[in-house]
């Protein structure tokens, strides 16, 4: 049993663990708070995770002779993150005064199919990366520039969704080098803008690749 007494918070072994990230009401804990029965106290669990989170759960509180019997039922809500869970007990008063506990800790274990958070891990199977990366190509491909039939470039306006003509005409003759008096087309703001877009994109399904390969 968990025990409150004298300030002091005593958690037993057997009592650490409170489930797995992602499980939701299918444990209950119990903290008896010896020789502490105070009209409309309020009691409630104060939780500090590994990566700095902190929750608070509200306990119900049941009087059973001089002492207090308190229930948390864990929720997902309350397992943020798996690790060591520093706990701490506080009590409030019905005229607002306010008294803690020394602190003692939970642990939590990690599901196989779930992150540290407790989302669930993406599983992508070959078949599956391999339409994401013809999904990638054909979106690319898409958004190409186009020669119009009135001789003028068209680039695609990732804001926008739509082609829009350039002042740029296919007979346009290419310099062979970038300078200030360039009349290459890539010089062109709109034409630079969109192979940057198109790089970032690419790098982004790239990423998005990797990250499936990890996961398989």
């Amino acid at each position: 049993m968990i025990t409150v007494e004298s300030g002091k918070f005593i958690i037993p072994e057997e009592e650490r663990f409170i489930g797995f990230s992602g499980d939701d009401s299918v444990v209950q804990k119990q903290i008896l708070v010896r020789h502490r029965n105070v009209p409309n106290t309020t009691f409630t669990l104060c939780l500090r995770f590994d990566d700095g989170q902190i929750k608070s759960v509200l306990l119900a509180a049941e009087a059973i002779g001089s002492d207090r019997l308190l229930t948390w039922t864990v929720r997902r809500e309350d397992m943020v993150t798996a690790g060591v869970v520093t706990a701490q007990v506080k009590m409030t008063d019905g005229e607002g005064n306010t008294e803690h506990t020394t602190k003692d800790y939970f642990w939590i274990g990690s599901a196989v199919e779930l992150d540290e958070s407790g989302a669930e891990i993406e599983r992508i199977t070959p078949s599956q990366l391999e339409e994401r990366v013809q999904e990638a190509v054909r979106q690319i491909r898409s958004t190409l520039p186009y020669l119009g039939e009135d001789g003028f470039w068209y680039v695609y306006d990732s804001s926008e969704g739509e082609y829009f003509k350039t002042g740029y005409l296919g007979a346009l003759q290419v310099d062979n080098a970038m300078s200030g008096t360039s009349r290459n087309p890539v010089e062109n703001k709109t034409v630079t803008a969109y192979i940057s877009a198109a790089i970032a994109t690419l790098r982004t399904e790239i990423g998005d690749i990797e990250n499936a390969l990890a996961a398989i």
